[in-house]
């Protein structure tokens, strides 16, 4: 097969290649040409200008060489002994070439092919010069030595190596031909090496286009995946800031899609998912691109942007197109839908991760509106998500700069009066905002492991200032519980908070009440583990707003829990049904050997019921306000708070 026939189609030979290095042309003369001088020096220039050398001193020394002698008559004088001895000097290193050209053809292929072009091409000249160069140099040392009959040649010859002039002359023609195949041969490797060559080259290319491919694209659909649609994003939002237009964001995440993997399996999953790509992909104008998040997420990226009109009306073609019927298979027809969350923005005035982020909150208020539907995140709502990040900014000052303050609000004895416990309730001191409540912050911090930070700092000031109610009662029978959110106690983190709250303090840990609410509970078995772990040390655990989140009764028995509380909206002694609910709960509690405090208690009726029921405790703006510590009444052994 002909080279360029083996080689890949639309590339020719390169044969060029094999005397070329780079793109150099200074480069490519010199390490082609500098064998061949070198070669002429040693066998030409050197032994010629060694003969002239002797000859002249030989022809001074006998004074046949006379002043008024020519060079012409010099190089006749010294013709014989030239000729000798450039034919002897051409034989010797003829020999040596030929020799290590014999050496080096063959592993000259294989540097070649081995992925040094640069050496074997090197190589290639540093072989073949010598080989061509001996060719011609014997030849024409032969025709010199039969024509002018010098016998000296043919006597050293014969009575070194035992040849005669017709032995010498078939060794010497086989020694030549012998040079030509050699000359053949390494063309021949060279050229199956370059195409060797070709072939590894054009699979690299191959190998870098799949690599990049699937570097930027989903694997299953075909579509960008997150990192490439982030750059398309980017790119997009580039080109709007020099035209001043609009780019829209559109974050799909396919609904009911979750019962399609569990009821038909992850291999229909994945069909329904490349039928969802293509349809989208259909609905998108030239220009525009779909790209895949990971699961069940989608966006696609719009730009210039008209009028809002316009995106809103392609996320609802979207969703009609998403939302068809989709066949799989022969016998399986699945349909899943798409809430589709809606982000503008105009270039130079947002980001890619601010664009996604509001695209993402839009979808998460479209899921929350019904499902099905889209939603396009406002400048109203932009503002208020800015003054949300800047509110998230300055809590974290808060925290590191004190404006916190803890506000307690007691828990009496329901049979006694006498105070039991403070539940500490934080407030923000916020400066140029004033007293801020806890429900216009929390929030805020509760999406995020903030919370964490604000729980450990109102855990450690309450502690403290149990330390010194036990410093001033003279002993250790009053508790402070404190709010821990869900977040923080389903992280093991909270069992080393508590214990260095505690170890700082004079505070026993059965004067710690740890207060979580039941949505908590039911983020796994971390949080009742922690919780355990806590109560194993002595510190007491209490449920909050009980009967608000979604534990049963019959539950109770395995919650870590000694404290229920049951929410304010219970303790309601208005109506007869009320009444039964709120003494059914408390039964319960009792049943699993918990205590109960009634929160919320508002006035006297409510406070005589919670006592009636066998509530142990009661709490509410009846008993006394959240007030700081330094305005709370004096905390001796019998404050009665509760008549």
């Amino acid at each position: 097969m002909a080279v360029a026939e083996a080689l890949p189609a639309g590339r020719a030979p390169r044969w060029r290649g094999l005397f070329t290095f780079g793109e150099s042309r200074t480069l490519s003369a010199v390490l082609l040409l500098a064998p061949a001088v070198l070669f002429f020096v040693v066998v030409f220039v050197i032994p010629v200008g060694l003969m002239i050398r002797y000859s002249f001193y030989q022809q001074t020394s006998t004074g046949d060489l006379t002043a008024s002698a020519t060079l012409a008559n010099y190089v006749r004088l010294a013709s014989v002994d030239l000729y000798r001895t450039v034919v002897m000097t051409t034989l010797r290193v003829s020999a040596w070439t030929t020799f290590i050209a014999m050496l080096l053809a063959y592993p000259l292929a294989l540097v070649m092919v081995r992925g040094h072009p640069l050496i074997g091409r090197a190589l290639t000249v540093i072989v073949l010069a010598p080989l061509l160069i001996n060719v011609v140099v014997r030849t024409y040392a032969w025709r010199v030595i039969l024509a002018n009959g010098d016998n000296g040649v043919l006597n050293w010859t014969l009575a070194h190596f035992g040849l005669g002039p017709v032995q010498l002359l078939y060794t010497e023609w086989a020694i030549i031909i012998g040079s030509v195949v050699m000359f053949l041969l390494v063309v021949i490797r060279m050229s199956l090496a370059i195409e060797q060559i070709a072939y590894a080259h054009e699979a690299l290319e191959k190998l870098q286009d799949e690599l990049a491919v699937q570097a930027t694209h989903d694997p299953l659909t075909g579509l960008a995946n997150r990192t490439q649609s982030m750059r398309l994003l980017a790119g997009a939002l580039g080109r709007a800031r020099r035209r001043q237009a609009t780019v829209g964001l559109l974050f799909i995440d396919l609904d009911g899609f979750k019962s399609v993997n569990d009821n038909h399996g992850h291999r229909s999953g994945d069909e329904v998912l490349r039928h969802v790509a293509r349809r989208m992909k259909q609905q998108v104008r030239e220009g525009d691109f779909v790209a895949r998040l990971g699961g069940d997420e989608f966006v696609v990226g719009v730009e210039d942007v008209t009028d809002e009109a316009s995106i809103v009306a392609l996320a609802h073609r979207l969703i009609a197109a998403v939302s068809q019927p989709i066949q799989i298979g022969e016998d399986l027809t699945v349909q899943v839908g798409a809430s589709v969350g809606i982000a503008l923005g105009r270039g130079g005035e947002t980001d890619v991760e601010t664009l996604l982020h509001e695209a993402d909150l839009a979808v998460y208020r479209a899921k929350a509106a019904g499902r099905g539907c889209a939603e396009l995140f406002s400048w109203t709502a932009r503002a208020a998500l800015k003054e949300r990040t800047e509110l998230e900014r300055a809590l974290v000052g808060a925290i590191a700069d004190n404006e916190l303050v803890l506000h307690f609000q007691p828990i009496v004895n329901a049979e006694s009066g006498l105070v039991d416990c403070f539940e500490a309730l934080v407030r923000w001191d916020r400066p140029g905002f004033g007293l801020l409540p806890p429900d216009e912050f929390l929030p805020v911090a509760e999406s995020s492991d903030l919370i964490c930070q604000l729980d450990t700092w109102v855990l450690r000031e309450s502690v403290a200032q149990l330390s010194r109610w036990n410093r001033m009662r003279g002993d250790r029978t009053l508790k402070v519980a404190v709010n821990v959110s869900g977040r923080h106690v389903s992280q093991h983190r909270i069992q080393s908070d508590v214990a260095g709250a505690l170890r700082v303090s004079t505070v026993d840990p059965g004067q710690l009440v740890i207060e979580v609410t039941e949505t908590a509970l039911m983020d796994g078995s971390v949080a009742a583990t922690n919780l355990q772990a806590l109560r194993n040390t002595g510190v007491i655990v209490s449920l909050d707003d009980f009967g608000t989140g979604y534990q049963s009764s019959a539950q109770l028995s395995r919650l870590p829990v000694d404290v229920l509380k049951i929410d304010r909206r219970f303790v309601d002694t208005s109506s007869a049904a009320a009444r039964s609910l709120l003494e059914l709960m408390v039964k319960a509690a009792h049943a699993f050997g918990a205590e109960v405090v009634a929160e919320g208690v508002e006035n006297e009726e409510e406070l005589a019921f919670a006592r009636e029921i066998g509530c142990e405790y009661v709490q509410g703006y009846h008993i006394a306000q959240p007030a700081p510590a330094d305005q709370l009444a004096t905390l001796d052994n019998a404050t009665e708070l509760a008549g």
